[in-house]
């Protein structure tokens, strides 16, 4: 069992936004460079339809974690805009992705924010029930690649920080209908 630590960097009217994942390359079968072109082609690929085109997905850093060599590759993507138009939300809203485990506990689940919502997928503070529809698209799409037994080489999990030996493959992925706000994304916060 290999862990990588997969950082996705996109920018939404000049803030960085980034998501730190993880994920299981069993036996090593993929390189770096392979995994950065499955998250860019089988990942932002089926979320960007949702995304507002001012929102641009830009670099992708892989790290094998544990390994001798342990240098990050980083992969510069030509831009990689969201497919609508429009006004975008307020680069501090996202919609939250869950990662549900098997295992019970805090420890064995995760999140990653998705932001680039489009200001017409809300309406009364929460995802407008048509968005919602296509957000339970990608999150299924998502968990039928990226669970424990999916379609690709390698499966999202959760893990303790900074232990590999505490990974947990994830058997869902699912999103809430709820935004979340995240303070550091507001315009010129950190990242």
């Amino acid at each position: 069992m290999s862990i990588v630590r997969v950082t996705l960097t996109s920018f939404l009217f000049g803030q960085t936004i980034q998501n730190v994942m993880h994920f299981n390359n069993p036996d090593g079968a993929l390189t770096e460079l392979a995994i950065a072109e499955e998250l860019r082609v089988n990942f932002i690929g089926v979320i960007k339809p949702v995304q507002n085109a001012n929102y641009t997905w830009n670099k992708c850093t892989v790290q094998t974690l544990g390994s001798p060599n342990g240098e990050a590759v980083v992969v510069n993507y030509t831009p990689i805009p969201g497919a609508l138009s429009g006004t975008p939300a307020h680069s501090a809203l996202a919609v939250i992705f869950q990662i549900r485990t098997g295992a019970a506990g805090r420890k064995r689940r995760g999140r990653f924010y998705l932001c680039g919502v489009q200001q017409d997928s809300i309406l009364n503070n929460i995802l407008h029930p048509a968005a919602a529809d296509l957000y339970t698209a990608i999150h299924n799409s998502l968990t039928n690649r990226y669970k424990s037994g999916g379609t690709a080489a390698i499966n999202i999990g959760v893990m303790t920080r900074g232990d590999t030996g505490s990974f947990h493959n994830a058997t869902s992925i699912s999103h809430s209908n709820i935004l979340g706000v995240q303070r550091r994304r507001n315009t010129g916060v950190g990242i």
